[in-house]
């Protein structure tokens, strides 16, 4: 297991990247990384877009407190570089700097839009109250011109401001799929 706390580590994992231009699938958990900021999140970014032959990508986000839309722009863009991936799960856990949440789910939406070749996504969202239904067009932007999507998953735990009529819009703007899962559980007061 490689712990990644800070900036500098982060910086020399996107630099490793680089070199590693064959991979073909990379999972990488950043959990409790409260002295990696944009900066690192970006440097990493900017290795990941040199994984060319990359077709399966897992990254998880676990209170990650110092990222901001700054940062996540720069792994959304290496991702939107991605051409060969088929498969994409992200997870974001709580931490992540609330006020950019729906800043990075723009960012996020307009990545998909190029990945041609994907076939499966999954994104997991926990803990994020500034989510609103409106936020979900970005989504669905950005899936609905996934022609070749066979699967989606995409979950909502403790989203408190997203509705049946958010996850609605998501469901219209998605062309023919073969398996859609939408879960959202919230917390009842």
């Amino acid at each position: 297991m490689l712990i990644f706390r800070d900036d500098k580590n982060i910086k020399l994992l996107g630099n490793a990247l680089k070199r590693l231009v064959l991979l073909e699938d990379i999972e990488f958990i950043f959990a409790m990384c409260n002295e990696i900021s944009d900066m690192g999140f970006r440097k990493f970014g900017q290795g990941l877009k040199g994984c060319k032959f990359l077709k399966r990508l897992t990254l998880s986000f676990d209170c990650c407190e110092k990222i901001t839309d700054n940062g996540f722009n720069g792994i959304s863009q290496a991702i939107s570089e991605l051409k060969a991936l088929r498969s994409i799960e992200l997870f974001f856990i709580s931490g992540y700097e609330e006020n950019n949440a729906r800043i990075g789910l723009k960012s996020l939406g307009q990545s998909l839009e190029s990945l041609v070749n994907l076939k499966e996504i999954s994104l997991h969202f926990t803990e994020f109250k500034s989510i609103k239904d409106d936020d979900m067009g970005y989504l669905k932007e950005g899936l609905k011109k996934l022609e070749s999507v066979q699967s989606i998953h995409l979950c909502f735990i403790r989203c408190q401001n997203i509705t049946d009529f958010g996850l609605k819009q998501i469901c219209e703007g998605i062309a023919e799929i073969q398996s859609l899962k939408i879960f959202s559980l919230k917390l009842m007061k």
